[in-house]
């Protein structure tokens, strides 16, 4: 019954600090009456896992102290969209931005790989311990970063993979499609990752997630805000069957 929730860490869209970004927290909900439940907070909030990164020899390469000045869309911006539990009781936090190598052409990166980074110990840094990180998983996305992540079943999880930037479009360069992928961490057998045959088209996934008991379908949720011409649907949502190979 403790759910954690986890802020981008980024700036605005300007580069400029927001501190209120920089959480991670968790609640506690129990039911209560008139089918209501009660919601309060658990522990403390986590406000220095950039930080703590930074002073990781781990983390250097993805320049995390230059990253959170940067805008989140931006080249070597920061900005954090998904995260996810693990039987074991650690949390997956998956990266929009930064993105691992990669080489700028017409003033995009491409062929970046995502980020993730597993908090070992959530439960003891909410009660105010340091943070405990595993090493950090890169993953060929296809040069996309990670939009969404979630549990599917054992130790599987959906990747929602979408663009690192703001991906408007224009008239010489189409919107790009996000797509998704199945992402195992099977113990003693390393990583594996498979890209879905699901077509997403102009579908801007912004998050995801199951139904209990069926993981054979996600539901998607978009967020085209100002992407959309007047009068087109901004917030969407549907659902798709898993298609794997």
């Amino acid at each position: 019954n403790t759910i954690f929730w986890i802020g981008s860490y980024s700036t605005n869209s300007e580069g400029k600090p927001r501190p209120a970004r920089q959480r991670l927290f968790a609640v506690k909900i129990t039911p209560a009456a008139n089918s209501k439940f009660d919601v309060v907070r658990a522990g403390k909030i986590y406000t220095t896992l950039i930080n703590d990164l930074e002073k990781d020899v781990r983390f250097s390469r993805y320049k995390f102290d230059k990253a959170k000045a940067i805008a989140p869309k931006a080249i070597g911006g920061l900005s954090i969209e998904g995260l996810a539990a693990t039987p074991e009781g650690a949390l997956l936090i998956g990266f929009r931005n930064p993105l691992a190598g990669g080489e700028v052409k017409n003033d995009s990166l491409v062929g970046g790989k995502a980020l993730i980074i597993k908090l070992l110990n959530p439960f003891e840094v909410i009660a105010g311990k340091k943070a405990i990180f595993g090493d950090p998983v890169e993953l060929n996305l296809g040069g996309y970063g990670i939009r969404s992540i979630e549990f599917r079943k054992n130790h599987q999880y959906l990747i929602v993979a979408g663009p690192y930037h703001e991906n408007k479009g224009s008239k010489d360069h189409k919107r790009e499609e996000s797509f998704l992928y199945l992402y195992s961490e099977k113990p003693g057998n390393g990583i594996e990752i498979e890209k879905l045959q699901n077509k997403l088209d102009d579908f801007n996934v912004e998050a995801a997630f199951f139904f209990p008991g069926d993981d054979s379908n996600v539901q998607l949720l978009s967020d085209d805000g100002s992407i959309c011409k007047e009068g087109d649907e901004r917030f969407r949502s549907r659902s798709e069957t898993i298609q794997e190979k």
